[in-house]
């Protein structure tokens, strides 16, 4: 007379990386991550080098640089494992009345979003004077590295029948908004 049971294992993963919005709650995340529905209050990261009514003079070259760096690093696992097993080969049991059956669910919602805003300007200058280059320079490197992975295994042993479900599923969005500007 044999009995094994872990007839069911659910291991759900949700996860939300962002950079410049707002934090939101998890049905409104899970609704964006799932269905791209961008309700989430954008509030960019500002990198911003600016020269506003100022005269400037300088005898060598003359640098207005806004430079901004950011990223997000996902490594996402998750897994659910089930296992019944339901064998009564030694006794003299009615084989109609033995089964066994699993289920085994893993899914996995991720979301990566970054927004971004890079100015470099000079305005509303009298003067702007300088001996050598005049270089306005803006610079936005942005990145979202994502890995995801779901498993799900599902056993089954019986004497006569039995029943496996497994589902594993994964559903990832990333997303990036940068805007960049460098002006005179």
């Amino acid at each position: 007379d044999s009995t094994v049971s872990a007839t069911t294992s659910v291991g759900v993963t949700l996860a939300y990386n962002t950079i410049g919005y707002e934090p939101q709650n998890v049905f409104r995340d899970l609704s964006d991550a799932w269905f791209g529905s961008s309700i989430a209050d954008s509030t960019p990261t500002k990198t911003d080098a600016r020269v506003t009514n100022s005269s400037l003079e300088a005898a060598g070259a003359l640098e207005v640089v806004a430079d901004w760096n950011g990223s997000i690093g996902a490594y996402i696992e998750n897994s659910a494992i089930s296992l019944s097993v339901d064998i009564n080969v030694l006794k003299k049991v009615d084989p109609t009345t033995m089964s066994a059956a699993t289920i085994s669910v893993a899914p996995v919602v991720a979301m990566n979003k970054i927004a971004a805003t890079t100015n470099a300007v000079i305005e509303t200058t009298e003067d702007v004077l300088a001996g050598g280059d005049i270089n306005v320079l803006a610079y936005s490197r942005t990145a979202i590295e994502a890995r995801v992975k779901a498993a799900a295994v599902s056993m089954v042993g019986g004497v006569v029948g039995g029943l496996g479900v497994s589902v594993g599923l994964n559903a990832s969005r990333n997303e990036i908004d940068s805007t960049l500007s460098a002006l005179i």
